[in-house]
């Protein structure tokens, strides 16, 4: 996938499309090359880091999978991660069920709110106040760790790719 977006730099990474239709839509503004992460391991992740105790979660992932990912977890479903280390997540999942319509959430990715950097997602003040570092990854620099609320430059302007 980073071959593909060095190849094609003005692609569009594509989940759950609920902001990239908008735009086709009523913005019409079109995107020649789309690209879907979904079949991207990494992307796909929903996992416990037990040692640092830290939830990994891939871009990819939809707004549904970690909402019920997150009650397997206060279910019990990892007894090695303490209650305390819970806190956070327990509190995006309670925000999740206000978080837009089923039809959404099934739909709508991790990154994909984080990209479109918008006022109206719930999901990124949660992350920002939970101190989550964004992992990046592009075909010229790695992987560096980016704390969630240096991403966010301005009204729907995220410091993700030059230009915001």
């Amino acid at each position: 996938m980073l071959e593909l977006r060095d190849k094609y730099p003005a692609s569009r990474l594509v989940v759950g499309n609920t902001e990239v239709g908008i735009e086709t839509k009523f913005k019409n503004l079109r995107y020649p090359v789309q690209i879907s992460p979904r079949v991207v391991p990494e992307l796909c992740a929903l996992r416990v880091d037990d040692a640092a105790e830290n939830i990994i979660v891939g871009g990819a992932v939809t707004l549904s999978a970690l909402e019920h990912f997150i009650a397997e977890l206060e279910g019990g479903a990892n007894p090695a991660l303490p209650p305390y280390a819970l806190r956070g997540a327990t509190a995006v999942r309670h925000m999740l069920r206000w978080f837009a319509s089923n039809q959404i959430r099934n739909a709508a990715s991790v990154a994909g709110n984080i990209a479109t950097a918008s006022p109206i997602s719930d999901l990124n003040p949660m992350l920002c106040c939970l101190d989550a570092t964004l992992e990046l990854a592009s075909a010229a620099s790695g992987s560096p760790g980016l704390p969630i609320p240096h991403l966010f430059l301005g009204f729907q302007r995220g410091g993700l790719y030059p230009g915001g």
